[in-house]
Order: structure tokens, then C-alpha cells, then sequence
């Protein structure tokens, strides 16, 4: 998987800043008592961050509930990788019921999904 040529880049939703490559990108979210996830997060990776710091851009580091991956295991892990090819759109978003990943609202996925499937110009 790769970001178009086309000038298109994701945010960081915590520092503000372009994300470039699938490389620098990270997800991360927490998960409730019940093991359901909520509070999606593209950041940038550790190594990749414009800004100082043990955290980063990560802004769930310190908390207890806190999940994270890289940006490509985590469309697998949500089993929806194949929807993905250069930045286009080539199936359904509702797969993530099947593949383990339980969230406490689909549409908060099915949202951060869109936003790293479409990136921004």
C-alpha cells in the first residue's frame, strides 16, 4: 500500500503535521473494560515524529487502555488491507465485526478508516 503521487498526505491527528509515507504512520486507540475500542488516532511513529519528547506524537502513550500498531497491521488487523490499493477505494468498510477488532461505535471506525483511505491534498 502506498499514498498517491498525487500531492496527497494524511495529518497527524495530535502535532497537526503531514504524514508522507505509509512507513510513519501509526494507529492507536484505547479499549474499554469490555475490550471495545474507541478513540482512533493517525500519528506519527515514534522515530518519524517532528515533535521532542519521550511521547511523541503518540497521545495515548501513559495510558493503561492504550493499543497501538503500525498503520499497515492495523488495515489487516481490521481485514480490510485488500480495500486499499493506492490510496482508491475497492470494496466494502464493515468488515471489522468478522475479524476481531469489536469497537463501541462501527461509525468512529468507518470514519478513521475513510480519512486514511482518502487521504487529505
Amino acid at each position: 500500500m502506498c499514498i498517491r503521487e498525487s500531492g496527497r498526505h494524511w495529518i497527524c491527528d495530535v502535532c497537526g503535521q503531514q504524514i508522507h509515507r505509509v512507513s510513519d504512520a501509526w494507529v492507536e486507540w484505547l479499549a474499554d473494560n469490555n475490550f471495545y475500542a474507541y478513540g482512533f488516532k493517525l500519528v506519527h511513529r515514534k522515530i518519524s515524529s517532528p515533535l521532542a519528547g519521550v511521547e511523541k506524537c503518540c497521545s495515548y502513550d501513559r495510558h493503561p487502555n492504550r493499543m497501538d500498531l503500525d498503520l499497515t497491521d492495523f488495515l489487516r488487523f481490521c481485514g480490510i488491507e485488500n480495500l486499499v490499493n493506492n490510496g482508491a477505494i475497492t470494496g466494502r468498510i464493515n468488515a471489522h465485526e468478522e475479524h476481531g477488532l469489536r469497537v463501541r461505535e462501527p461509525g468512529e471506525l468507518n470514519q478513521f478508516i475513510m480519512k486514511i483511505i482518502i487521504p487529505n491534498r
